[in-house]
This record gives C-alpha cells, structure tokens and sequence, in this order.
C-alpha cells in the first residue's frame, strides 16, 4: 500500500512537522493483508521520536515501511514495486533496509 498525504510538498526541505502514523493502525492493517507501507512522508512515527512506536508496531505485524517515496505524477493503479534493500554491514539506516 502506498500512501501519498499530500503532507510534505517541499521535497528538498525537510519538514518541521509530519502527521505520524497511529500505531493501532499496524494491526488492522496486517488483518486486511498489506505487508507494505510506503509514504511520501520522512517517517511514519513523530519526527523527534526516540522510541519509534510505529516502526516497531509495524515491523511486529510483518509489515515493511518505505518513507520518503516521491509519486509525483503518479497516477492511481496497480504496479510492480521493486525495493530492494542495500547491503550495508553495521549499518542502522538504508534508502531501503530490512527488518
């Protein structure tokens, strides 16, 4: 599933503000059998999180996340995505990352 908020419509700056991701949405989003989220959001928790609720939420329910997606232009459809993550040894972070 991928979301665009219409929230973050400066690209080349980062916002001061997102609308985060309720966690309760993690469950009935695995119920309804989305294993991806992707977002033209920088982060599906609150941008000074610490504790990443949501990431966390959703990586219980074997959901993946994909932020800061760009769908500009992007009519609504059925595609086939490919996002593969880098290998990155020691690495906490990737344009695209596994859980």
């Amino acid at each position: 599933m991928l979301v665009a908020t219409g929230q973050w419509k400066d690209l080349s700056r980062f916002p001061e503000w997102i609308p985060p991701v309720e966690p309760d949405l993690a469950p009935f989003l695995a119920n309804k059998g989305v294993r991806l989220l992707g977002l033209v959001l920088p982060s599906v928790d609150c941008l000074d999180s610490k504790e990443l609720p949501v990431h966390n939420k959703l990586s219980g329910c074997e959901i993946h996340i994909l932020e800061g997606l760009v769908l500009d232009g992007l009519e609504p459809g059925l595609y086939d995505l490919a996002a593969l993550p880098l290998a990155l040894e020691a690495g906490d972070g990737s344009p695209v990352r596994q859980w």
